[in-house]
C-alpha cells in the first residue's frame, strides 16, 4: 500500500503530492487509527527510517539462532540475512503499539498522578 501510494505520487499525472498523508489523515478521523499509525511506520521501514534499538537486535539474533543455528543447510549470511528481517518486525510492531499507547493516553482524562510513563 505505502510502496503503491509513493508510486502515485511520483507520477506527474497520478496523485497529487501529499496523497498518503491526506490518507493518513482520513483514516485517524474515521476511527481507524491503528491503520494509520501502521502505515506510517511501514513507510519508515520501505524508506530505510526505522531505527532498530540494540535490545531488539539482539533479541532477532537469539531468536533466529535458537530456530535455525544448528542447521548447516543455511549459510551465516542467510542466518544474518533473517536477523535484520526479524528485528526489522520487531521494531515495527513495537513502534505501532507506542503509537496507540501513546493514542490512548492522549485521550483518557484521568489526573495526571494515576498515569505510568
Amino acid at each position: 500500500m505505502v510502496r503503491y501510494l509513493e508510486l502515485l505520487e511520483g507520477n506527474p499525472s497520478g496523485v497529487t503530492k501529499g496523497a498518503f498523508e491526506r490518507l493518513c489523515n482520513y483514516l485517524e478521523t474515521s476511527d481507524r487509527h491503528w491503520v494509520s499509525d501502521e502505515l506510517r511506520t511501514e513507510l519508515k521501514t520501505v524508506r530505510g527510517e526505522l531505527v532498530i534499538e540494540n535490545y531488539i537486535r539482539a533479541e532477532a539474533e537469539q531468536l533466529v539462532d535458537a530456530q535455525f543455528g544448528h542447521i548447516r543447510r543455511l549459510s551465516q549470511m542467510e542466518k544474518v540475512d533473517m536477523q535484520k528481517i526479524v528485528a526489522q518486525r520487531i521494531q515495527h510492531y513495537k513502534e505501532v503499539n507506542v503509537c496507540l499507547i501513546r493514542r490512548q493516553l492522549s485521550t483518557q482524562t484521568l489526573p495526571a498522578t494515576k498515569l505510568l510513563l
